[in-house]
């Protein structure tokens, strides 16, 4: 299911205070445009789904989608969802080092860029890959763009929460998960997902492995999971602190019909508030 909005006064020639940010992932793409100095909702937004989840049919998408080539933001912040990545604290890491750090915990990939970003937070750099094709496809259509992985505002958001939790940020076929104890993570993953089930199974184990008090302990949820779903409805009959993610700002329009949750957009509203 694809959707868009435009902002009625949003003008597409006048962007050089605004950030564009790119979440890519196998399942699709989103781009976001922002002001980079106010807190008003995106002006522009657009969310596509890859039903096949290959890289040939999301480069294919990315390609067509001539929106944006060429046009002066302020930046542009491409945000990469990928299971193959590896958390190494900054004191040890090493460039030189990239592809041995992902080969401790995942097989040797052949014509992947290895890529890495620093979550000043964590006081830890996400060393991740994605196929060779998608990154030049990407360079080629934004020059100049930063790249980061989903990691990085995920993990600074839960972070800057004042309180220890369970945060979840849920794909369509994927979750990330992290958990934050006196406002260090202490746990971050990323889980493929074959049901909804799946979600209350790896949330459960996570607070039981961290001993997180069901009682007490909040769980933060963002993603597609929408607050009628069974399996927040499943959650709630274990964990009695249910939150969803919220701004102080207004992320999406309050008219018209939305086929997105607000806590979709955590991503894209967290990349603003990032170091790159």
């Amino acid at each position: 299911m694809d959707y868009s909005f435009i902002r009625d006064n949003f003008d597409i020639n006048n962007i050089s205070e605004s950030i564009l940010s790119i979440q890519v992932s196998l399942d699709g793409f989103s781009f976001v445009i922002s002001q980079a100095k106010t807190r008003q909702s995106p002006d522009y937004i657009y969310i596509k789904r890859i039903e096949n989840e290959e890289t040939e049919s999301l480069n294919e998408a990315l390609s067509s989608f001539m929106g944006f080539d060429s046009k002066e933001f302020y930046t542009i912040r491409i945000i990469v969802h990928e299971a193959c990545f590896a958390l190494v604290p900054d004191s040890l890491f090493d460039l030189r080092d990239m592809k041995a750090y992902l080969n401790l915990n995942h097989p040797a990939r052949p014509n992947r860029k290895t890529i890495s970003c620093e979550i000043v937070q964590a006081a830890a750099v996400c060393v991740f890959s994605l196929e060779e094709s998608l990154y030049k496809n990407l360079k080629s259509k934004f020059p100049g763009a930063d790249f980061c992985h989903s990691s990085l505002p995920f993990c600074s958001m839960a972070i800057h929460k004042d309180y220890d939790g369970c945060f979840i940020q849920v794909y369509e076929n994927s979750m990330e998960l992290a958990i934050t104890i006196n406002k260090k993570l202490v746990l971050y993953n990323i889980f493929e997902l074959q049901g909804e089930n799946d979600i209350v199974y790896y949330v459960l184990n996570a607070f039981k492995s961290q001993n997180l008090d069901i009682l007490v302990h909040p769980l933060y949820i963002a993603g597609v999971l929408a607050k009628n779903s069974e399996a927040a409805d499943t959650l709630a009959k274990y964990v009695k602190n249910i939150r969803f993610y919220s701004t102080d700002y207004v992320v999406i329009p309050d008219n018209g019909e939305f086929q997105y949750p607000s806590h979709y957009f955590l991503n894209h509203r967290e990349i603003l508030n990032c170091e790159l």
